[in-house]
């Protein structure tokens, strides 16, 4: 049986540039504006900046 190779630092990062696409796609076909993608991100941040301090918001 063959392994699974871990995924390469290039091909996580082509992976994030098209899931961030297919998310702003998707919010813009369901009507959502420039504020709401802005809103979206900064919940992102928000959860990143979170972990980072040792401590996860819900």
């Amino acid at each position: 049986m063959v392994e699974p190779c871990a995924p390469s630092a290039e091909d996580r990062a082509r992976a994030i540039k098209i899931l961030a696409r297919s998310i702003y796609r998707e919010m813009t076909l369901q009507g959502y504006g420039a504020r709401q993608v802005v809103a979206l991100s900064t919940e992102l941040l928000d959860l990143v900046a979170a972990e980072l301090n040792g401590r996860r918001r819900q």
